[in-house]
């Protein structure tokens, strides 16, 4: 009976150095990726917010900076998760790739979207023309009523509304 017992302390001793074991190593390592993630979201909030008041004060439309707004925060928290896996010993390498690809795919099955998309920021950055002003384009004339991030709106003389992509807009 009292070698039972012993052996069961022995069991116990030993799980329980295991588990400390196992706590201090991986602990350490979780509560420094959460400091880390935590932490990096409030400077990536931050970071957003004095992206959105400078371009604010410089006034640039509100579209572009909805747009740069989300698209600096989606691109800092991937960072940001990749840096608190790496902390965890993930490697991440992988990952990278895997965000690299799903990118390029993404992109090249959105090229016709992106492309809107980009010639709706070059719209709004250089301001060849604004809501309210009278333009001819693609064959069609009429009066700017929507800047949109795909798609452009003209009311024309006769007020029929015609939507024109962003893309075909910049090339014509």
């Amino acid at each position: 009976m009292l070698q039972k017992l012993e052996q069961h302390a022995d069991k116990v001793e030993y799980y329980t150095d295991l588990i400390i074991g196992y706590a201090t190593e991986y602990g350490l390592k979780i509560l420094g990726a959460l400091a880390i993630f935590f932490v990096g979201k409030w400077i990536i909030q931050k970071m957003v917010l004095l992206m959105r008041r400078a371009m604010e004060r410089s006034n640039v439309d509100e579209t572009l900076i909805s747009f740069a707004g989300n698209a600096l925060n989606v691109a800092l928290m991937i960072a940001l998760i990749v840096a608190a896996a790496s902390n965890l010993g993930i490697n991440t390498t992988s990952f990278v790739a895997v965000f690299g690809a799903a990118g390029l795919a993404i992109g090249l099955a959105l090229k016709d979207t992106l492309s809107n998309v980009g010639a709706a920021v070059l719209i709004i950055f250089f301001r060849p023309f604004k809501v309210g002003d009278f333009i001819e384009t693609s064959g069609v004339m009429g009066t700017v009523k929507t800047i949109t991030l795909f798609s452009t709106t003209l009311t024309t003389t006769d007020n029929r509304s015609i939507i024109i992509p962003n893309g075909a807009l910049i090339a014509g």
